[in-house]
Formats: structure tokens, sequence, C-alpha cells
């Protein structure tokens, strides 16, 4: 019980600061944006769009329900739709409170271990799930750079602007190399990761030293430390070879993201505004990345990013209506959603 009150202090911390940094970055975006235009699109809102976007962005999780499914199904574990669900939604509210964006893996991980999977196994799906996110922005990333680029020559961009964007797409493409090397690496040498859990399995070791009086039981939980490491190695091999898996995993993963890239532009419709799908889709593409830079969730810095990636699409005076309803759909609603059901998980 103590330990378990510790964790949702230091949760409940995270959450007021990464609120406090998001709500602060909207007030300034407002602050510097809102016109008396603005308040003309705010009356005249129509709130059927706000509810389309926000019924796209559930729509996403079950796309990212369904992959997970899929990478389960090719380590010979069938779980239900409705836990690999869950799965998705326990894993929003961490991701949105701590830096990085990379505290819902464990939380994946550990309900899909619930549901019928080796810790192991679940370990290696969750990976491939970040594995399958960084190829799809790989993908994905020359075409934001094209809309950007196209963005730049036209001369619609100040010179501001174009010193931003230009500084945005090197530190992306640097950060997105970054990310495809460590999957490379993770895919088709998985024994570098085996090794460098050596001080992890080290620590596991001393720390398991202690707490455990009786050799017997400390001898079974290193072996089960070790068996699962070899699980999460093997798994990894298995999807590799399972090219249907993986193809229809990707078709997943392109579902979720072109459907949750589909917001901004809903709301825009729902202010009476021509929608920017190519646009926005582009801009988004760039915005994830950025998030991955350490702010919990990506606070501050998808304001912000939005702020300036979305401007050369979106009026000036729509940017802080637009940002505020996207943030609210994409980023208060996991938080309300998954936050409501880790509190019904830790209360079972």
């Amino acid at each position: 019980m103590e330990t378990t009150s510790r964790k949702q202090l230091s949760d409940a911390k995270k959450l007021v600061f990464a609120l406090a940094v998001s709500i602060v970055s909207i007030a300034l975006i407002c602050v510097l944006t809102l016109s008396a235009e603005t308040l003309t699109y705010i009356r005249n809102i129509s709130l059927q769009f706000l509810v389309a976007a926000a019924i796209a962005h559930i729509l996403s999780w079950l796309f990212a329900a369904l992959r997970i499914r899929a990478l389960s199904a090719a380590l010979g574990t069938k779980i239900r739709l409705k836990e690999s669900f869950k799965a998705v939604v326990a894993g929003l509210f961490p991701a949105a409170v701590t830096p990085t964006m990379l505290g819902g893996e464990p939380v994946r991980a550990y309900v899909l271990h619930k549901s019928g999977l080796s810790a192991g196994n679940a370990a290696a799906v969750v990976l491939s799930e970040r594995i399958l996110d960084v190829f799809f922005f790989l993908l994905m990333l020359p075409f934001a750079f094209v809309v950007f680029f196209g963005v730049l020559r036209s001369g619609t961009a100040t010179s501001g602007l174009q010193r931003i964007l230009t500084a945005v797409m090197i530190s992306v493409l640097v950060l997105l190399l970054l990310g495809v090397l460590t999957a490379l690496i993770g895919m088709l040498r998985p024994e570098v990761f085996k090794k460098a859990s050596l001080p992890l399995q080290n620590f596991i070791k001393r720390v398991v030293g202690r707490i455990s009086a009786k050799d017997s039981k400390r001898e079974r939980l290193l072996e089960k430390v070790a068996r699962e490491i070899e699980n999460f190695k093997n798994g990894l091999l298995m999807l590799l070879r399972r090219k249907k898996s993986i193809a229809d995993s990707m078709f997943f993963t392109a579902l979720h993201w072109c459907v949750d890239f589909s917001t901004p532009s809903l709301i825009l419709l729902g202010l009476g505004a021509r929608p920017a799908f190519v646009g926005l889709f582009a801009a988004q593409v760039i915005i994830v990345v950025l998030t991955m830079l350490p702010t919990p969730g990506g606070s501050g810095v998808a304001e912000f990013g939005a702020l300036t990636l979305f401007s050369p699409f979106v009026s000036v005076s729509l940017l802080a209506p637009v940002i505020v309803a996207w943030r609210l759909v994409t980023y208060y609603v996991n938080i309300v959603v998954s936050g409501a059901l880790q509190y019904k998980l830790l209360r079972a």
C-alpha cells in the first residue's frame, strides 16, 4: 500500500507539471494570436466537427489495439481486442506525464503480460510497436519536408519562420536517424540489447540477493529474469520472420496515425474554415518527432511546435482555437480516459 501511495503521489506531481507547462503554453499562444475575428469564429463554432475530431482520435486507439493484437498473434498468443484496447488506453496517461512519452510502454507491457503474453513477448510487442512507428515516420518525413520546402520556396514564410523551419527539419532528421539506428539494432542484432542489459541483470542480482533470504527463491527469480530476456530476443526474431504479420501491423500503424492526424482539419471545418489535410498532416509528422524531446508528454513542444508549423496553413486568427481544441482532443482526452482506467486498475 505504501508503494502504491508513493507512486500515486509521483504521478500526481508529474501530471501537475505536465498540465502547468501545457496550460501556460496555450495561454501564451492565446495572448499572441487572439483577435476580434477569433472570437467571431469561436461564437459560430460547429460542435459536431469537434465531436468528429474526438471520435477520430478514439478510432486511432482502435487501430493501435488491432496492431497489438496482430503482433501478439504472430508470437502465438491470441488476445482479445478488448484486452489490447485496454493496453493502448492504459499507456496513454503515463505517456502524457513522462519525458519523451516513454512512460506508456511499461504499462502496456504489464497489461499485455496480464492478458496472457510472457513478460519477454509483451516487451517484444511493445518495442515492435515503436519500431513500426519509427518506420512510418521514416517514410512520411520526406513527404513532410517536401511540403515545408514548398512553403519556404513560396516566400509566404517570414524570415523568422524560415529559420525555425530549417532548424526544426534538421533536428527532426537527426532524431529520426538515431531512432532508426536503435530500431535496426533491435530487430537485426537483438543480442546487442541482451549484452546491454547485463548491468541491469547484475543490479537485479544484487537487489534480489538483499531482499531474498532463501537461496532457492533467489535462484528461481534470477532464472525467470534470464528466461524473459531470452523470450524478448526470440520474440523479436520471430516477429521479423512473420512478414504478413508485420505487413498487417504496418497497415494498422498507418491507419492509426492518418486518422489521428485528421483531427486539426476537422476542427478547422468546425470553425467554418477550409481544412488543410495535407499541410497539417505534414506538420504533425514533424511535431510528433519533436515531442520525443524530454518534456512531459511533449507539453510545450507540441503547443509551440503547432504554433510554428500550423501557421503556413491556418490563419493567425484561428491558430489559438485550433491549437486549444487539438490539444484538448489529442492530449487532455488521453489524460482523462487513461487516468480513469489507471484508477480502476489500481483499485482492482
